[in-house]
């Protein structure tokens, strides 16, 4: 019933046929449109009226790193038209953990990624895909991905 609810989200290509239950995350597929909203994605849910609720928003970014002072955002192009999220440190993350009591906490690697972007210098490259949660700090704030890992383009 998710599934089909999402399906018809406008701006969702695709939706995962099979969530992934130890984790409690599914997976969609936007078309050529912006990000989808967390806000959106989560008052959708709670309309289809089945139970579920969205823990959170994660997304994987391919784009072009670029450092503004202490600011590192992550250009890209969707839907035929440039975007940029600013990026962030985890602060937590949206799979649940072992005992599906809770969200799992972050692995080491996952707490310092922000950190190796932040201070790699040249030794980051400037084209870069990021997954992480996604958030709106503010209801009138731009989108903010959390950098939980990242590698290069190739």
């Amino acid at each position: 019933m998710v599934r089909e609810g999402l399906g018809r989200l406008d701006g969702v290509e695709s939706v995962e046929e099979r969530a992934d239950a130890a984790a409690g995350t599914g997976s969609l597929r936007i078309k050529d449109v912006s990000l989808l909203d967390p806000a959106v994605m989560a008052q959708t849910i709670f309309d289809i009226r089945i139970g579920a609720r969205l823990r959170g928003m994660e997304a994987t970014i391919e784009g072009k790193l670029k450092r503004e002072k202490d600011t590192l955002t992550l250009h890209f192009t969707h839907g035929g038209a440039d975007q940029v999220v600013t990026l962030a440190p985890l602060q937590k993350k949206i799979q649940l953990g072992a005992q599906r009591t809770g969200v799992a906490p972050p692995t080491k690697d996952e707490r310092e990624a922000f950190t190796r972007l932040q201070t790699g210098g040249k030794n980051v490259p400037s084209t870069i895909r990021v997954t992480g949660p996604v958030t709106r700090p503010k209801s009138d704030a731009p989108l903010t991905l959390e950098v939980r890992h990242f590698e290069p383009v190739r």
